[in-house]
């Protein structure tokens, strides 16, 4: 398939400028692209050369997905004690809270109320004064890319122009906001966890869980795993529309575009 086709193909099937990394998974599985394009595919991770015989698989669903995640992080966090800040009183809170006009939340700090929330839940769910739970927590970043499709929506796209004199042609792209799109608690794998065994049942965990993924959320986003994930959505373009023969990408909505655009080498 020609780089021309492939590019007319790549704008007119997707708007989103960071679902061009769709487009390419498919036609590389289909082998429909050339080698230089299957190789760049490969180092950004979006392919593996890894099969696995046919025996070992069994398919037990199947799932159009609309994302894609351009950055992971993952946090190990003890619960309840790393949401109960030293620097955080009990009897403060108390004391906030009783001599408070107002509703009790409202008298209280974001520590407080994190520290309040964790030893009520722990309370709930039977943890002993000096009991933990170690959680790994797994929290991506990257682009809802469901209802962005069709022809006409405002979300993203690119143009492309060229230049008459020197033939060179130069992408406008538009990258849609970056959003969190999963928040995974990983299961405890008793083989592995080298820490004190805590009883829980299944809502105890839940609850748990739900608490520690709220939190974990909003400080990756304090950190800014959306900025970081925006500026890997560009990166993973730019590399996308300069091995398919773009000669210029540039970003819209960036502050400075000449530090978000790369020549073709």
């Amino acid at each position: 398939m020609g780089t021309k086709l492939l590019v007319k193909l790549i704008l007119r099937l997707l708007a989103p400028a960071a679902a061009v990394a769709l487009v390419v998974v498919v036609l590389v599985r289909l082998e429909l692209i050339e080698n230089p394009l299957r190789s760049v595919a490969e180092e950004l991770g979006l392919i593996s050369r890894t099969k696995l015989a046919a025996s070992a698989v069994l398919l037990e669903e199947l799932r159009s997905i609309y994302r894609l995640n351009t950055v992971e992080y993952i946090y190990r966090t003890v619960f309840p004690f790393d949401y109960m800040p030293e620097t955080t009183d009990y009897a403060d809170i108390m004391e906030s809270i009783r001599t408070s006009s107002g509703p009790a939340n409202e008298a209280l700090t974001d520590d407080q109320r994190m520290y309040l929330d964790a030893l009520n839940i722990a309370e709930e769910v039977g943890l002993g004064e000096e009991e933990f739970l170690v959680l790994t927590v797994r929290v991506a970043a990257g682009f809802d890319l469901e209802g962005t499709v069709q022809e006409g929506t405002p979300h993203g796209g690119a143009t492309i122009s060229r230049d008459d004199e020197t033939g060179r042609r130069t992408a406008r792209v538009s990258i849609p906001p970056a959003a969190v799109t999963d928040v995974v608690i990983e299961d405890v794998d008793p083989q592995t966890y080298s820490y004190p065994d805590v009883g829980m049942d299944a809502e105890q965990w839940r609850e748990v869980a739900g608490f520690v993924a709220e939190y974990i959320e909003a400080r990756t986003v304090e950190e800014g795993i959306l900025e970081a994930a925006g500026e890997n959505a560009r990166e993973l373009t730019r590399n996308l529309l300069i091995a398919a023969g773009i000669d210029h990408v540039t970003f819209a909505n960036e502050r400075n575009n000449s530090a978000n655009s790369e020549e073709g080498l």
